[in-house]
């Protein structure tokens, strides 16, 4: 909310008289901000309501849920011009959520849709998404995707993304979920690797624990030193 007041105010000084082109952002970062499901719901409405469009959204590293993920899905079908990446990882998404979220996008009917990137302009390419780290059980889920046509490559710009008539590509690390057992990579490729041992899985997830405390003494002491700076202290 705090940011959508900020944005009624900028769009306020630049357009006086109210009347504005079509805005597009070719990247809207929120990342790490400790956002949940309300906060991607008021974002998302007032930039279908105000008729923005975003090309790349960074929500990675926040609280987002299924309900959020839901909303992004809205985004995505309303935006008036088509987005290109959404990165949602390290965030609380489960099962209904990505089914929600893939649907809503192959609904839409707008991917493969033109590339804006440069080096790609012109090209058909699919919806760019990170899902990596949320707790999605992806075999779980792999019905209620059959109509989804998607797939995933390490690199967005990739020979076999161009080549493809997919609607979405993931990260091919999307298989890597939290607290989905310590053997879930076996899951897809028996054989091929027995996935993280008990240890490797808690120790990532507490340098996750000790990267979020650090960002967060880092926005304390940033904001109590603008306070003394305004006090004159």
């Amino acid at each position: 909310q705090e940011w959508c007041s900020w944005m009624d105010r900028q769009l306020q000084m630049v357009f006086p008289d109210g009347r504005r082109r079509q805005l597009v952002a070719s990247k809207l970062s929120f990342a790490r901000n400790e956002i949940a499901d309300e906060g991607v719901r008021t974002l998302v409405n007032y930039l279908v309501r105000k008729g923005i469009s975003v090309l790349q959204l960074k929500l990675y590293r926040n609280c987002i849920g299924d309900v959020g993920a839901a909303s992004l899905g809205e985004l995505v079908s309303a935006s008036p011009f088509t987005v290109q990446e959404v990165h949602l990882s390290y965030n609380f998404i489960s099962d209904r959520g990505a089914v929600e979220l893939l649907q809503a996008i192959s609904r839409s009917g707008r991917y493969p849709c033109l590339s804006q990137r440069s080096e790609n302009h012109g090209r058909e390419l699919p919806l760019w998404m990170r899902l990596e780290y949320n707790y999605i059980n992806w075999p779980r889920i792999q019905k209620q995707l059959d109509e989804v046509k998607w797939m995933s490559a390490e690199a967005r710009d990739s020979q076999a993304v161009k080549d493809s008539k997919a609607a979405i590509c993931l990260h091919y690390s999307y298989r890597n979920q939290q607290d989905m057992g310590y053997n879930y990579g076996g899951w897809w490729d028996k054989g091929k690797g027995k996935g993280w041992e008990a240890e490797q899985w808690q120790e990532r997830d507490r340098e996750r624990d000790r990267d979020r405390d650090r960002d967060r003494d880092r926005k304390r002491n940033h904001k109590a030193q603008g306070d003394r700076h305004e006090r004159g202290d």
